[in-house]
């Protein structure tokens, strides 16, 4: 897919000038969405080191993530680069060159890489091991869990009351969690305990003195009111008394209660009387502030609790040996701080320079503040923008940004001369209408204090045609929150929709005649990004995605502990552990892998007295189902037929690797009960069977990278207990490449820092989760707060707890409305949102803070009920703004229609889901079988239609497809008909630190380069070509000239054997023919129409091959040849072909000619081989050991270890299936 030309800026804004060259004094930067905030951090970086205002090692450049640092990093190199060419002396180019140098080591990286060096640095004044190892998050829930019930037992020992009643009414273990994450809270803000209980402590000196002034207002209105009555009353005996003798209460409040009461009732007021609702209003202040009374000695208790799991932390890491990152951020404070070396690092350090600067914490804006000193000088550079903070679970504090802005703001208007605010307000990003839109929203849901509308940089080739578009799904009953399977089913659809009917949504910009101008080209997969809220309903949009044969891509994500696969390997691994646990081998056997019934575990445990005996006792378990052929003999209490052959299956596996526990590492134990139990077989032919497989592989991959630190199998198993418990965010295996062209699926919090052409932001409808509501809460500004107990009862409705949760819901909603802005804000040419509304007569659902769908309706009340968006296929605009959303409308039962009588495939009907809004012009939508471009092949077998599920194998085949079946009809069975995926493989992988490239990577780098190399290409511009395409394959820059000085040569030979506009041809050149039946469909390399009107189909190979065996090697792909050559034959009209291989490596080529006669028995050929591959299944296809075995993806599956897993045809630049899939 062709990448957005991007015109560069032709210089930079007055702002970024500004923040780049001003380097007389610190700057605090507000940069929103799109403004070019990394280039400014880079400028600034680069400016520093050509003023010479300080050496590579005296700067600090802090990023949010690590792939930020990397991007930093390489963007500084190309400045550095550019430098070093432009340089006007030999010892200047000399200074830039050594910096490029430098650069690999300088500390660009993020905050916690940072502290972690610098504590490594000073290991004796941090107080840690210099070899500390950074625990990874599953040991360090281990531990601090264990910290926190050893802190919870010795407060039991101490007797605590408040520790010991909690523990006696909530549990041991539901304390011990709750004390865990109010821990690690107090310990993100960086201040001492006591501290933090003084915050609490005037927190609830302050719900004292509105508990008197409550007091004071209650008895005056019962004065009053007794006095407009004449009724005598007594108010002065209202106050809090001591409590009787032998109480356990420190205050009689339910004593008070009852005197207020009988004072109310003398009165004898009238219930829905003014009088009587504010004394009950009072009375319920009065209780709720008489409540926190009881809260200081449970926050005393609590902060006790965490001093003592402190210390025992500490001793689970080894007292420094082990650090986590906020252990490592407070050795790096204290550091600082409390030792000489701080001031050695402010002396040091010249400049810091800290990007997303509305993400950090208060400890880490304490380590800023230390590293630059007071005064900043000119040290200090910050980036952010405060609507785009959204990490408060992990500790950031918006604040902390916004009070910069405060100061430097405050500075510029003249308090101070030492820092300054700068706005960076242009989007780069955004096509203008889109800006448009965003502007609309925001300034109304975030409000004119916290946003400045953006102004834009992108045009858009139609301006007046929204880009925004909003789906909306009504539910037909009263359901109690929205269907996710309904929702996901729409935007599938619409994905479906826009790339197959090429949908030209991307904008770019193109240099004509008259200067850029913009344009739009269409939209594939992987221009689209699927932004979740959270990944609770991730699955649904997976199988939605999958139904319609979208290939998708899920970025992070979590559940990989709670999946059937990994849960029955686990439990297989229990059973082998320990023979006496009789649940888990039970649930092994049950499980599909073995399949017993529940009647057999039955009869098993009748005949052998239990059912672990019927397992491992050789007497008992000899013969479960006694004499088969005897029904009346004592046996027949066992298991007969497939029942039978099941268990003895199960039992020879369970036996055999209990017998092999304990004698081989863990990672080979669990890859050897992966094989021997018949898992990958088994989920070969179940639906999702690849990702399964996939979470197989991983889990034994996670067994083998414990084996060092963990050689016992009961330790791991007791870890994938503990996480899955935990339920640990570990994502599933990933079964497609990231840069694949495939839809991306991620967080809204995973996107945070990239954009996509296309974004999708469904459930906008359900409403937001928030945090707090735990046992234990904190707020940075009201403490700790902590249950109470009365009577023998808990209760949380005090004053100060309820302002604690208040505290933390309004933090929730407020950044809940800045994610939707970061979500809105990652698309760059097109946002679709989508929202489930509930039925008729429904209630909104409530279950939880505002939903984004609420924040949209109340910025454009049209977009919510009764507004135009009601009507199908309006278009909302924005009455003050302009700004225009395109909104779709279906019902229930319209969607579960399709879904019924499609299958779940699309069909031209998909598209018509919401017919009302189809755009005039548009073409008819394409079939789901036809791919994008597929009558551009004419005049070979043109558009195609095939009927969905006619036939379980293919009709249509790729010749790789075909290639791979004339070596092993096994391997073309596990990836081309049951789709099972290969290996996923880690593209850095192909450029290690040994330069050993995978041969398929070099094949596409060699391929795209000879493909976008023109006729006036030289050898320069070539590998300047060659360098890119490494670095969109991952390589860095010192790793990419490295590779380009191997790959070169095979350029260069391009360069040479087709020179001048001999270069040109006729270059990938895609077909898809009939040939007699099967289609076949592939694409050329090059082709050539010869003066004597034969023609020549040549096929680039990078394999290192020579002499005879270039002859060798030219068979392995005859099927290849006869394709291209009967294909080629076809299109020019030329009944004579050469079909030649080409070695670019050697310069070698092998040639086959073929005349009318050979093209027709290729033809053939290709017929019966691809007539055979479609009769073949795995039940008639026997495994047969091969050469090629050694280099099988697959391999396993047959029972052999792939030496080097890359393929067959390892120099194919790419998949030719994806020209035209078979179903």
């Amino acid at each position: 897919m062709p990448a957005r030309e991007v015109i560069a800026v032709a210089s930079y804004t007055p702002e970024q000038e500004k923040a780049i060259f001003d380097l007389d004094r610190s700057l605090v930067v507000t940069a929103g969405a799109g403004s070019g905030k990394t280039r400014v951090l880079v400028g600034r970086y680069v400016n520093i080191l050509e003023e010479q205002a300080a050496d590579i090692d005296e700067v600090i450049a802090i990023t949010f993530t690590e792939k930020a640092a990397n991007e930093m990093k390489g963007r500084a190199w190309e400045e550095i680069i550019k430098r070093e060419k432009k340089a006007g002396s030999p010892e200047e180019a000399r200074r830039w060159r050594e910096l490029a140098r430098r650069l690999q080591s300088a500390r660009i990286s993020t905050i916690d890489s940072f502290c972690a060096q610098l504590v490594r640095e000073y290991p004796i004044e941090a107080g840690v091991d210099p070899e500390f190892a950074i625990m990874d998050e599953l040991d360090m829930r281990r531990a601090m869990y264990a910290a926190a019930r050893s802190a919870v037992d010795k407060m039991l020992q101490r007797k605590d009351p408040y520790m010991t009643s909690l523990v006696v009414d909530k549990g041991f273990g539901v304390v011990a969690e709750a004390l865990c994450r109010v821990f690690e809270k107090l310990r993100m803000t960086g201040k001492p305990f006591d501290e933090c209980l003084g915050i609490t402590m005037v927190s609830l000196d302050q719900s004292e003195a509105e508990a008197e002034r409550a007091l004071t207002d209650l008895k005056f209105v019962l004065a009053a009111a007794a006095e407009s009555r004449g009724v005598p009353a007594n108010v002065d005996h209202l106050k809090l008394e001591p409590p009787q003798p032998g109480s356990p209460e420190l205050f009689d409040v339910p004593g008070l209660m009852l005197k207020i009461d009988s004072v109310a009732t003398g009165l004898k007021l009238k219930k829905r009387s003014n009088e009587q609702k504010e004394i009950d209003e009072l009375k319920a202040v009065l209780y709720e502030c008489l409540l926190d009374r009881f809260a200081r000695e449970g926050v005393r208790s609590v902060v006790d609790a965490c001093k003592l799991m402190d210390e025992e932390y500490r001793a689970q890491r080894g007292n420094g040996a082990m650090m986590d990152f906020t252990g490592i951020e407070l050795a790096a404070r204290d550091l600082l701080r409390d030792t000489p070396a701080g001031a050695a690092c402010r002396s040091r350090f010249k400049f810091v320079l800290v990007d997303e600067y509305q993400d950090t914490n208060r400890l880490q804006d304490e380590i800023v503040s230390l590293i630059t000193g007071e005064p900043y000088g000119n040290r200090r550079f910050v980036v952010g923008d405060p609507k785009q903070s959204i990490y408060r679970f992990r500790g950031a504090v918006v604040e902390v940004f916004e009070e910069a802005v405060r100061a430097a703001v405050g500075d510029a208007a003249g308090l101070a001369d030492k820092c300054g605010c700068i706005e960076l307000g242009i989007n780069f990003r955004s096509a203008g209408p889109l800006v448009d839109v965003t502007n609309a929203l925001f300034a109304k849901i975030l409000g004119p204090v916290r946003f400045s509308p953006a102004k834009s940089h992108r045009t858009a080739p139609s301006p007046d045609i929204p880009r925004a578009e909003l789906m909306l799904v009504r539910l037909e009953g009263k359901e109690k929150g929205p269907k996710g399977e309904l929702e996901a089913e729409v935007l599938a659809r619409r994905i479906a929709e826009m790339v197959g009917n090429e949908e030209r949504l991307v904008c770019e910009t193109i240099v004509g005649e008259d200067g850029p101008m913009a344009a739009a080209r269409p939209v594939g997969y992987g221009d689209i990004a699927v932004l979740l809220r959270t990944m609770t309903h991730v699955k649904e949009f997976e199988a939605a995605l999958s139904r319609h044969g979208i290939p998708y891509y899920v970025v992070g994500g979590a559940g990989f502990y709670g999946r059937p696969e990994v849960i029955w390997l686990v439990d297989l691994l229990r059973a082998i552990d320990d023979r006496s646990d009789v649940t888990s081998l039970a649930a092994v056997l049950r499980a599909p892998v073995f399949g017993l019934s529940d009647e057999s575990l039955l009869r098993l445990k009748m005949a052998a007295g239990s059912l672990d005996r019927a397992v491992w006792d050789e007497e008992a378990g000899s013969d479960p189902a006694g004499t088969a052929g005897e029904p009346d003999a004592p046996g027949a209490r066992g298991l007969i037929g497939a029942e039978l052959a099941k268990f003895r299956r199960a039992r020879t596996c369970l036996r055999t690797l209990a017998a092999a526990a304990g004698r081989m590492p863990v990672g080979a134990l669990v890859k050897a009960a992966i094989e021997i139990g018949g898992f990958e077989e088994h989920f070969a032919f179940v639906e999702q069977g690849a990702q399964s497989i996939g979470n197989l592989r991983k889990l034994a991959q996670m067994a083998e990278d414990e084996t060092s630190a963990r050689s016992c199998l009961h330790d791991f198993i007791a870890d994938m207990e503990f996480a899955g418990d935990l339920s640990a965010r570990e994502a599933e295996a990933a079964m497609e490449e990231e840069s694949a062209d495939t839809v991306k699926v991620m967080t809204v919090h995973k996107s945070k820092g990239l954009e996509f052409p296309v974004v999708f932001v469904p459930e906008l409808a359900r409403p937001a989760r928030r945090s707090g509501g735990g046992l234990f809460e904190y707020s940075l500004s009201l403490g700790l707060a902590a249950p109470v107990q009365v009577r023998d009862e808990w209760r949380r409705t005090t004053r100060h707890v309820q302002a604690v949760a208040e505290d933390i819901r309004a933090g929730d909603d407020e950044e809940g409305k800045r994610c939707l802005y970061v979500a809105a804000t990652r698309a760059s040419d097109y946002l679709v949102g989508s929202a489930t509304l509930p039925g008729p007569g429904s209630r909104a659902w409530s279950s939880g803070g505002p939903s984004w769908y609420e924040h949209l309706c109340s910025a454009m009340p049209e977009l919510g009920e009764g507004g135009s968006a009601n009507v199908p296929g309006a278009i909302v605009v924005d009455r003050e703004t302009g700004a225009a959303i395109l909104v779709r409308r279906c019902e229930e039962l319209d969607i579960r229609e399709l879904m019924q009588e499609t299958g779940g495939q699309l069909d031209e009907a998909a598209a018509g889901w919401d017919s009302q809004t189809e755009r005039a012009g548009r073409e008819a939508p394409r079939p789901r079988d036809e791919p994008p471009g597929i009558a551009e092949f004419a005049p070979l077998a043109g558009p195609v239609r095939f009927v969905a599920g006619a036939a379980k194998t293919p009709s249509q085949f790729s010749v790789s497809a075909l290639m791979c079946f004339s070596h092993c009809a096994r391997w073309y069975l596990y990836e081309y008909v049951y789709r099972l995926g290969r290996i996923p493989r880690d593209l850095r992988n192909a450029f290690g630190a040994e330069l050993q490239l995978n041969a398929a990577v070099r094949g596409q780098v060699v391929h795209s380069v000879c493909e976008r190399c023109g006729h006036a290409t030289d050898s320069a511009q070539a590998r300047a070509l060659l360098l890119e395409e490494l670095h969109l394959r991952g390589a860095d820059n010192v790793l990419a000239y490295s590779v380009a000085d191997e790959l070169m040569p095979m350029v260069d030979t391009f360069l040479r054997r087709y020179p001048g506009p001999s270069r040109e041809g006729h270059r990938e050149i895609g077909f898809l023919m009939d040939v007699g039946g099967p289609i076949v469909s592939g694409v050329m390399d090059r082709v050539d129409v010869l003066p004597d009107g034969s023609v020549l189909v040549v096929d680039f190979k990078t394999n290192r091959v020579s002499g005879a065996a270039v002859d060798e090697e030219a068979a392995r792909y005859a099927v290849q040849l006869d394709a291209y050559a009967v294909a080629a034959g076809r299109v020019y009209c030329a009944d004579r072909v050469t079909a030649r291989l080409h070695f670019l490596y050697t310069d070698e080529v092998c040639d086959r000619s073929y005349g009318p006669g050979e093209l027709l028995q290729a033809a053939e050929g290709l017929r019966k081989l691809a007539d055979e591959a479609s009769r073949h299944d795995l039940r008639n296809t026997p495994i047969r050991r091969i050469a090629e075995c050694d280099r099988c993806y697959f391999a396993q599956l047959c029972g052999f270890t792939a030496q080097d897993p890359y393929g067959f045809f390892d120099d194919s630049p790419e998949d030719e299936d994806d020209i035209s899939p078979a179903d």
